[in-house]
């Protein structure tokens, strides 16, 4: 079945349950788009603008639950961006700009102990960074410091002002 040039298209799962449904406006996509699970439960929406995501996107569980929210801005992830286990525990929360993960990041253990935070600078691991384990003691494998995504030191302390980031006049 072709795509229509302008108006809504929607595809069935065998059982007749509608599967997804999508707006064109000139045969690109523009305006609300939606995926449902088998169960009939909405499995993801949002909006699309000159055929990219634009605004909020919402992903959703089979069980209903929320999953993840993020915003977009012609197609780039931009604005925060937000998940959830299927037990409604809150799993990560970041912020992006222009695609990449920029500043704090934070990430939990599905039993709500904290598993990671640190920072991020265009998309890659900046600065310090602490890692737990499920029962809240540290991961000292994967702490330290990180620069270009890569850890340059297990102590904040063990690496030199200049690789800090910290430079004399």
């Amino acid at each position: 079945m072709a795509m229509p040039e302008n108006g809504v298209w929607t595809d069935c799962y065998p059982n007749g349950q509608k599967r997804s449904e999508w707006t064109f406006k000139g045969g690109v996509e523009e305006g609300p788009s939606r995926e449902w699970y088998e169960n009939g439960q909405l499995s993801h929406e949002g909006q699309m603008k000159n055929g990219l995501e634009e605004g909020l996107w919402i992903d959703w569980y089979s069980n209903g639950q929320k999953e993840c929210e993020r915003s977009y801005s012609e197609g780039l992830e931009d604005g925060a961006f937000r998940c959830w286990y299927e037990n409604g525990q809150q799993k990560s929360e970041w912020l992006h700009i222009d695609g990449h993960i920029e500043g704090p990041a934070k990430m939990w253990h599905e039993n709500g102990q904290k598993k990671a935070e640190g920072e991020f600078t265009d998309g890659k691991k900046e600065g310090h960074w602490t890692y737990w384990y499920a029962d809240g003691s540290i991961d000292h494998e994967q702490s330290g410091v990180y620069k270009d995504d890569m850890m340059v030191s297990e102590s904040f302390e063990d690496i030199t002002l200049e690789e800090q980031g910290v430079h004399s006049c």
